[in-house]
């Protein structure tokens, strides 16, 4: 298969305004999803950038930092520290500040390069390619990602790939799905997009998005 690059949308290593954040979590639907697999309690975040991150840990009612550990372990009665004790605290059912300001956003683009592209796989055709996050607050995992073939304003979507884990601040991930159809001509990958137009992440940049390639008779006999 012959590739040629078409175009690049420059991709800088930080976008505006990006910051650094913590996971987000969906709301559990039943008391069976609030706990983390190690049987740890599970804190819930809301999707939207509602305001400036939180330590995500609330054990009880009668909540007080220093009653729970960061890795959710109860500590010892002989271990405690009494929370009006130590100092800055003294915050009854309060909690502290995380390290995201509420203005803080990912920044999704989406990257092909050499042995990335297509590879037909029976009756399907593999595309590949990796997505990163420019930003510094993580993405959720299950974030969609579209290859078009041509633009998307022409309106051909050859299918939907989807992040498997969050995509931290700085990282990258690798995304792909099977197309139906035999794929030549320009391909675009654009991050951050449910092949409908609309985004599961709200970004500091959501203009730096996509990358193209040529493919030429990739499946095709």
């Amino acid at each position: 298969m012959h590739r040629q690059r078409a175009m690049r949308e420059r991709n800088d290593l930080r976008g505006p305004d990006c910051g650094h954040g913590r996971r987000r979590q969906r709301v559990p639907r039943d008391a069976s999803e609030r706990r983390s697999p190690d049987g740890n309690p599970r804190a819930a975040r809301p999707a939207g950038p509602v305001g400036a991150s939180s330590r995500p840990l609330w054990n009880q009612h009668a909540y007080s930092i220093t009653n729970i550990d960061d890795d959710g372990k109860v500590p010892a009665a002989s271990s405690w520290l009494q929370n009006w004790k130590v100092k800055g605290l003294n915050n009854f059912r309060q909690n502290v500040q995380g390290v995201a300001a509420a203005t803080d956003r990912p920044d999704m683009t989406a990257a092909l390069a050499a042995g990335d592209g297509c590879e037909p796989r029976g009756n399907v055709i593999r595309l590949s390619g990796r997505v990163c996050n420019r930003g510094t607050k993580a993405a959720g995992a299950a974030m969609p990602s579209t290859f078009y073939l041509g633009t998307p304003k022409d309106g051909r979507t050859l299918c939907v790939a989807r992040t498997t884990e969050p995509t931290l601040g700085g990282s990258c991930a690798r995304v792909g799905c099977d197309a139906l159809e035999a794929v030549s001509g320009m391909v675009t990958l654009v991050a951050n997009d449910d092949g409908k137009g609309g985004r599961t992440t709200a970004e500091c940049n959501p203009d730096n998005n996509r990358d193209t390639m040529v493919v030429t008779a990739c499946g095709q006999h």
